[in-house]
């Protein structure tokens, strides 16, 4: 297996070395890392093999081979050896670039794998894993392989060390001067010393980046956490709320006047709850400033909690508005608050997605048990359709529980001006079922009796005489109960 399939990140976001490290498999901990295994790869959840060990034995294992390394560790402090260093480490990256577009460095490079990692160092400790490098670094056109096969945790920096420092008298290193390979070997040595020890300038640059990406990482996690730690008090604080409001809406207890107390405590509640969304804002702040995209400590963004909270404002205002109505509605038009509440149960009945509106099926069915009247017939589906137009005159396709309680609130007071207006018909044609043109012209105004008979039905019943006219009828259609 090579490092590259030990290192690669899985489907699932993470490397073997953290599903291993996670799930506690210390023996298959121990393989991966003598395999030369990242410790210091990052899975989705922003997280090391070390942050998802399982167990003590597991970080010992990791935190070992991490003390291992040379260039990597908690805390490095780097001698500062000219006073243009950071000049230096500039001039030596741009030519390791320039070395990864040189077609000649890779043949370079490709010899010396053959002829020196071949046939000097193969018994080395780690010496397959060095060779990957070689070959990443000349498949993928990479110099930088190199510095990491130098780093990695084998006996090939050593031994290089000791060989380069023998250049120094390559005459009594290469005993084979007059073969065929003396005057190219000599020449690879030598400008593999120069670069090596260019590319050796990189290491404390390539650290630093490496520390700094890594202190910058540590502190947008405590921001995740920061904002997750509120968040995740703040949204259930809010569906409580919600909760809360939609019990009160369609469950009535007490009188209006109480019940509208009650809204205006919520609502004050809700007003002195706003410092906590405000420190929320600010977290939120810190963390758009930071570029930070995913938090998986919590399930909730500030725009899922701003959406919520605008929504709880809005349903609150709205619903102590609604309750101010009904209570002008008891007061002006005579409607018990006995009938009120019976309107709400009844209206809440029939609106099972808790919508606060009905569909025309929903609609039918309520005003059916409420009482009214609706025939299932073409007069009844006529009648409904006049209904209909009134409670939805926009034509949505719903009737809202405003408007319902307007229609029946309409009907209830109305209901008693139709009974009063054929009562007195009745009392004007002495008790008959009609009236005739001769009775309404006598006791009417010229224009009032002209007016009614232009628009009353002729009466139809056994009883009929000759200029009868149906005042029952027309009452009803005069209330807006039919056609007129």
């Amino acid at each position: 297996m090579t490092v590259d399939e030990v290192n690669r990140m899985e489907p699932n976001g993470s490397s073997a070395l953290h599903v291993a490290a996670y799930r506690g498999h210390e023996k298959i901990v121990e393989l991966l890392l003598q395999k030369g295994a990242s410790y210091s790869a990052v899975n989705k959840y922003n997280c090391t093999p070390l942050d998802e060990a399982k167990t003590d034995k597991i970080r010992q294992l990791i935190r070992r081979r991490m003390n291992q390394k040379r260039f990597v560790s908690d805390s490095i402090e780097w001698i500062l050896q000219t006073d243009n260093a950071d000049y230096q480490a500039h001039e030596y990256f741009n030519k390791l670039e320039l070395y990864g577009q040189d077609r000649h460095y890779y043949k370079l490079i490709a010899y010396i794998r053959k002829n020196y990692l071949e046939n000097e160092l193969q018994v080395i400790d780690g010496i397959n894993t060095i060779k990957e490098y070689f070959d990443k670094a000349i498949n993928e056109k990479d110099p930088t392989y190199l510095l990491t096969a130098y780093t990695a945790e084998t006996d090939f920096y050593t031994t290089l060390n000791v060989d380069l420092a023998k250049l120094e008298s390559l005459e009594s290193l290469l005993v084979i001067q007059n073969s065929r390979h003396y005057h190219i070997l000599e020449k690879c040595f030598v400008e593999l010393t120069t670069k090596w020890n260019e590319v050796q300038a990189l290491v404390p640059q390539r650290d630093q980046d490496l520390q700094t990406e890594y202190g910058k990482q540590q502190q947008n996690e405590r921001f995740r956490i920061q904002f997750a730690q509120k968040a995740n008090i703040v949204g259930p604080w809010i569906e409580r709320q919600h909760e809360q409001l939609q019990q009160l809406t369609f469950q009535v207890v007490g009188t209006l006047e109480q019940h509208q107390k009650k809204l205006e405590t919520m609502e004050n509640n809700v007003a002195q709850y706003r410092p906590h969304i405000d420190e929320l804002e600010k977290y939120n702040q810190q963390i758009q400033e930071c570029m930070i995209f995913e938090n998986r400590h919590t399930p909730y963004t500030m725009e899922v909690i701003r959406v919520a909270w605008e929504q709880l404002h809005t349903q609150l205002t709205r619903q102590i508005a609604e309750i101010k109505n009904q209570i002008y509605t008891l007061e002006k038009k005579g409607i018990s608050e006995e009938q009120m509440n019976e309107f709400r149960a009844a209206f809440a009945h029939f609106d099972k997605s808790r919508s606060r509106r009905l569909d025309p099926k929903e609609f039918r069915s309520c005003l059916i048990a409420c009482g009214y009247n609706i025939r299932e017939d073409r007069q009844g589906d006529a009648d409904f359709q006049r209904i209909m137009a009134n409670v939805d005159p926009t034509h949505t396709g719903f009737v809202t529980f405003e408007s319902f309680l307007d229609f029946m609130t309409r009907e209830c007071s109305e209901e008693d001006s139709v009974d009063q207006l054929t009562l007195a018909f009745k009392t004007l044609s002495a008790d008959k079922p009609y009236i005739t043109a001769e009775v309404l012209k006598r006791e009417l105004p010229a224009d009032q009796a002209e007016w009614c008979i232009q628009r009353m039905k002729p009466y139809t019943g056994a009883d009929s005489v000759p200029g009868a006219y149906d005042y029952k009828t027309f009452s009803s259609a005069l209330y807006g109960e039919s056609d007129l």
